[in-house]
């Protein structure tokens, strides 16, 4: 007899660990998408990273996901600097009603 169970044995148990924890997370962050307690997006996004590890449809929907939020992105990977708000009619026209 062996000391234990054997190395594919332990692979497979782990790759199901993965996969069960994956597919929760995802699915704590559907819910969270509609509870406001919950970071949804956040749960999403981990969810997705445990399960790219064993499932390349994860891996591509996960850099798909990071392409699209990069997309609005300056170049050196920051977030572009907000711009003022430009003072149009009602900011003006609140200035006139205070001032009347």
């Amino acid at each position: 007899m062996t000391g234990g169970p054997s190395p594919d044995l332990r692979r497979r148990f782990w790759r199901v660990v993965r996969i069960g924890s994956g597919c929760l997370l995802v699915a704590v962050g559907v819910v969270g998408l509609f509870l406001p307690v919950l970071q949804g997006i956040a749960f999403i996004f981990a969810g997705l990273t445990v399960l790219a590890a064993d499932l390349p449809w994860a891996r591509r929907l996960l850099l798909t996901l990071r392409q699209r939020l990069r997309w609005g992105r300056a170049p050196g990977g920051s977030a572009p600097e907000a711009q003022p708000a430009p003072k149009g009619d009602a900011h003006d026209a609140q200035h006139r009603d205070q001032a009347g």
